[in-house]
């Protein structure tokens, strides 16, 4: 029903305020101050015949005007304003509230809060000079929603990028379709560069270039995703521990080849070195094998007495020496020089290095599990969206005298009065939106949050799981403690975090060197893990073509006369070679040979032996 109002001047306040037709004014000079409002009580009806409703100046009493007199200058965080009325909340089922708001005659526009703007259709604006484009979400102090379909939340927030998402104060969403999670987070990747592919084996999801990204921090303050679930997906992002199971790989490679070694050769599973072996030899302490060699070549043509004290000095060699790779032998028990397996035991086939993931810079994500973080921030975002309700108390949603419910209330609260919040302790603000879960939250036009504890942000956002979030345009949560961040993005599991869907993924960036096991790795990371185990792996194939080498050395055996022989292989890519001295005694009871080798990969090795005829 219309009715008409009057303008009356209040003496406490210091300012014009809105009554009934029926009131009078109180102080000195009151009956002169009263100004009939006859005109305005007019263009509310014509609002209401329009399903809009406007929230003029001086409708909201808390303490004082809501806004001061029109035409007020005035300055707030470092900029000049004029205050005015209302400009346009002409719109079709719009809503518009606040000193200076412009609605600009859009259909279906949301505004709450002095000087918010919206230029399109669907447009939300929720706080001092905030600003929304069509189906865009702009909420806090100065927050912009320019992209269409984008969401800005926080103080200063910008997401300027169609289909973005800016959630933090001073966050920017410059790109389409990518989200700046965090305080001052910015979307600054190259999205044309093609994925990471440290191998040969085709990348899963899209290699070429990402449709969108999430951003956690920006080039000069990284950010660290921790309590990140293992992945499982080729897309899913991988932690420190999934790194650290490959790295205790390459770990006990190392170990074992310095335990082949021997003389005190240890591993440092932090640089990935192997220390130099020490061998007494005659007296005298050498570090290498081809130092253990070199010394016991001038004892070789000695006589059989010399000889076997030299085998009685190095019989401990042999023992340090027997670890190393060896050929297979066939089941007769003679030597397969066609077969050489590594990594010991029964394995029948070669030693395999897996699970190397793929990324495009140094402090991008790798895949999957690094998201799981940010269930939390967002679970903390789910409170202070809820917390709103409370703060917005005698907004007029509909009706000149009903208050909007405090959340903390029980009895759920609404900003739109199309689609009320249903639930227990909820909130729903935008055109359509609906929150019928139990301490939900709906922001958005058409956002719909169903289940308990959901929350949905952005146009059409749907949270239907239990606990779930989905903030960005078209997002969907509809699994149990599941997280959908950025425009399209769907879950298909509980428990997860998706920042895309199936043929739209999208590149985690801006990511800190993890160090906890369920810290996220970035590519950084696995590129020295990767280096260190191609080296490694290197380094074996070279022993093997070394000890191929050696193995095939012929000796002599003809009685009083030295053979010296020469010997290569090749093996893995690495080239082995050889060169050893044998000997046999007059009377052909003993035979004695040496031989020294060396790689490409620069390892100099040698054994002795001595055999006995009778």
């Amino acid at each position: 029903m219309n009715k008409s109002y009057v303008s009356v001047w209040n003496e406490a306040l210091g300012s014009w305020v809105a009554a009934s037709e029926n009131t009078a004014a109180r102080g000195k000079r009151s009956k002169a101050k009263v100004v009939k409002a006859i005109a305005a009580a007019s263009l509310f009806a014509a609002a209401q015949a329009g399903h809009a409703s406007v929230v003029a100046s001086g409708d909201i009493p808390t303490g004082g005007a809501a806004c001061p007199p029109s035409g007020t200058p005035f300055t707030w965080l470092g900029t000049s304003y004029t205050s005015q009325s209302v400009v346009d909340g002409s719109g079709y089922i719009s809503m518009v509230g606040g000193c200076s708001a412009n609605g600009n005659n859009n259909t279906g526009v949301t505004l709450y809060g002095a000087f918010t703007t919206v230029t399109g259709d669907g447009g939300t604006a929720l706080g001092f000079g905030s600003s929304a484009a069509e189906y865009g979400t702009g909420v806090g102090v100065l927050a912009n929603a320019s992209g269409t379909s984008s969401s800005a939340l926080g103080f200063n927030a910008l997401a300027s990028g169609a289909s973005s998402v800016a959630l933090g104060t001073a966050a920017t969403a410059t790109a389409d379709n990518s989200v700046a999670l965090g305080a001052g987070s910015t979307t600054t990747a190259n999205l044309a560069t093609p994925g990471y592919n440290p191998g040969s084996k085709a990348l899963a999801g899209i290699a070429s270039a990402a449709n969108g990204e999430v951003s956690v921090g920006s080039s000069m303050n990284q950010r660290r995703l921790t309590n990140v679930a293992s992945g499982s997906a080729m897309t899913d992002a991988v932690n420190v521990s999934q790194l650290q199971s490959e790295a205790a790989k390459s770990n006990t490679l190392g170990a074992a080849t310095a335990a082949a070694l021997g003389g005190g050769s240890t591993y440092s599973d932090l640089t990935g070195a192997i220390s130099a072996p020490s061998y007494s030899v005659g007296g005298t302490t050498v570090h290498s094998v081809g130092d253990a060699v070199t010394n016991l070549d001038d004892r070789v043509t000695e006589n059989t007495t010399d000889i076997t004290k030299i085998q009685n000095q190095l019989g401990d060699v042999g023992t340090q020496l027997s670890g190393a790779v060896q050929y297979d032998r066939n089941a007769d028990g003679s030597v397969n020089f066609n077969s050489v397996t590594l990594g010991g035991g029964q394995s029948a086939g070669p030693v395999v290095l897996t699970n190397v993931a793929n990324g495009t810079s140094q402090y991008d994500a790798v895949n999957f599990g690094q998201l799981s973080a940010l269930q939390d921030q967002v679970t903390d975002l789910n409170g202070q969206v809820s917390n709103l309700t409370g703060q917005m108390e005698n907004v007029q949603p509909g009706s000149p005298t009903t208050d909007i419910p405090s959340a903390s209330s029980g009895d759920g609260a609404e900003i739109n009065a199309a689609m009320p919040g249903t639930g227990v302790g909820s909130t729903a603000a935008g055109a359509g939106a609906a929150a019928s879960g139990n301490y939900a939250t709906a922001i958005g036009a058409n956002a719909s949050a169903v289940a308990d504890n959901a929350v949905a942000v952005g146009a059409s956002a749907a949270a239907t799981g239990v606990n779930s979030t989905a903030i960005g345009t078209g997002s969907q949560a509809a699994n149990t403690n599941s997280v959908a961040l950025g425009q399209g993005s769907v879950t298909d599991r509980d428990n997860s975090v998706s920042v895309g869907s199936a043929g739209n993924e999208r590149q985690i960036t801006n990511v800190a060197a993890g160090t906890a096991p369920t810290d996220a790795v970035n590519v950084g990371q696995l590129n020295s893990v990767r280096s260190d185990m191609n080296d490694l792996r290197k380094d074996a194939m070279g022993g093997v073509a070394s000890a191929m080498a050696l193995a095939n050395l012929p000796q002599s055996v003809l009685p009083g006369r030295t053979m010296v022989a020469m010997g290569a292989s090749t093996y893995g890519g690495q080239v082995g070679t050889a060169l050893g001295m044998s000997y046999m005694t007059r009377d052909s009871k003993w035979t004695v040979k040496g031989a020294a080798t060396t790689s490409t990969r620069g390892e100099i090795g040698g054994a002795l032996s001595a055999g006995f005829y009778f």
